[in-house]
């Protein structure tokens, strides 16, 4: 297995994890690992975080994984780069299709096709509703 392949599956498990907790919980999440308080986490204090949810890696994988959440790079990860990086937007798989290609651009067609689909849905969904209505509405015509 590639390292960076590795590294990728392990951050993907991370965030999965994190954002299961919620939001709500992720500053409490933050604060748990940071021991001295001081508002980032260390190297040692983000290895306990991973430790946390089974996740081992050896130092340069965790030295990789910490500089896709170090943006400054400081050696230290602060609140708002942990929570930039945890709920950082993701179009990848919009509407359950790859809509960004592997050089980062958007499939306009893929994208449009989706965009199509889901106003068909919706519309289909509008009629039934109305069938349900019409159906209620005629049992209280009875009455």
């Amino acid at each position: 297995l590639n390292t960076g392949n590795r590294i990728d599956e392990i951050e993907m498990i991370l965030l999965d994890k994190l954002k299961i907790q919620g939001e709500a919980n992720i500053r409490k999440l933050f604060r748990k690992f940071d021991h001295d308080k001081n508002g980032v986490l260390t190297f040692s204090e983000f290895q306990n975080l991973l430790n946390n949810y089974n996740l081992s890696l050896l130092p340069y994988e965790l030295a990789e994984l910490m500089s896709r959440y170090d943006k400054e790079r400081e050696g230290k990860i602060d609140y708002n780069e942990f929570c930039d990086k945890v709920y950082e937007c993701d179009f990848s798989n919009l509407f359950g299709a790859k809509v960004i290609t592997k050089d980062g651009q958007i499939n306009a067609e893929e994208y449009l096709k989706k965009l199509q689909d889901q106003e068909e849905m919706l519309k289909r969904q509008k009629q039934s509703d109305n069938l349900v209505v019409k159906f209620c509405d005629s049992f209280k015509q009875r009455r």
